[in-house]
């Protein structure tokens, strides 16, 4: 259930991200046409900034948005949210309490070769 709901965290930030850069492609292509910077009827003023709005527009979405980068970032998110929720005091008293279980361990699998 738990992986579940990350994986569609993931789904659905990556699908935002894709809807933000296509909407970043729209207002480019406005602001190019509005300015009129076909290539035909462009101002020589205009030149770089039609050449700006122009890759603004081309650009493919899909390859704008890193997935790996956007699923690292939830999954440090969760695991800083995890942490966040503990205090220090739980946070030191389950790492007390793990290392008094690997002491008992120990002492078990002593006590047992040595029984033999």
């Amino acid at each position: 259930m738990f992986l579940l709901t990350v994986k569609e965290d993931i789904s659905n930030r990556i699908n935002n991200e894709i809807l933000e850069v296509e909407r970043n492609n729209a207002i480019c292509l406005k602001e190019y046409k509005d300015n009129q910077c076909d290539p035909e009827t462009r101002i020589p003023v205009l030149e770089n900034f039609c050449n700006d709005k122009e890759k603004c527009f081309l650009r493919n979405s899909q390859l704008e948005i890193g997935k790996t980068r956007t699923t690292i970032t939830i999954l440090i998110e969760i695991i800083n949210e995890i942490f966040e929720r503990l205090s220090w005091f739980s946070f030191f008293g389950m790492t007390l309490m793990y290392f008094c279980l690997m002491a008992t361990f120990k002492m078990i699998i002593h006590l047992g070769k040595t029984s033999k």
